[in-house]
C-alpha cells in the first residue's frame, strides 16, 4: 500500500465532504492511519465521542465514517478517486478493506 502525495489536500477534501453532506464536523487534526478513531463531536457532552472515522491514504484514498448520536449505526463512505477507474485488483482490495472497516464499526457500536 503506497501513500499518495498531497495528504493534507485529501484530508481537507474529506472533511469538507463530511461537513457539507452529513453535517459531521470532525477535528482538523483527524488521524489518517487506516485505523478507526473516535472523535468528540460538538454536540457530545462529557467524555462522549460519538463520531468515528477510518481514513486510508493509499492509491485509492477512502474514508469510512459516521456519527452514532446523529445517524445511529449508519456508516458512510467517501472516495477521493472516481471508483469506476479502478483496476480489478484495486476493486478487490477496496471490497476487503470496506468489509474489515464495517466489521470494526459494528463492534464499536455494540460496546
Amino acid at each position: 500500500m503506497t501513500k499518495v502525495k498531497g495528504m493534507s489536500q485529501i484530508i481537507e477534501s474529506f472533511l469538507e465532504f463530511a461537513s457539507k453532506e452529513y453535517g459531521i464536523d470532525f477535528p482538523s487534526d483527524i488521524k489518517a492511519d487506516g485505523r478507526q478513531h473516535r472523535y468528540k463531536m460538538p454536540e457530545d457532552k462529557g467524555a462522549k465521542t460519538s463520531g468515528f472515522c477510518t481514513i486510508y491514504l493509499d492509491d485509492n484514498p477512502t474514508a469510512i465514517f459516521g456519527h452514532w448520536k446523529k445517524y445511529g449505526q449508519e456508516i458512510f463512505k467517501w472516495h477521493y478517486r472516481d471508483q469506476s477507474s479502478l483496476s480489478n485488483q484495486e476493486k478487490k482490495d477496496y471490497k476487503e478493506r470496506m468489509l474489515k472497516a464495517r466489521i470494526q464499526a459494528q463492534k464499536e457500536t455494540e460496546e
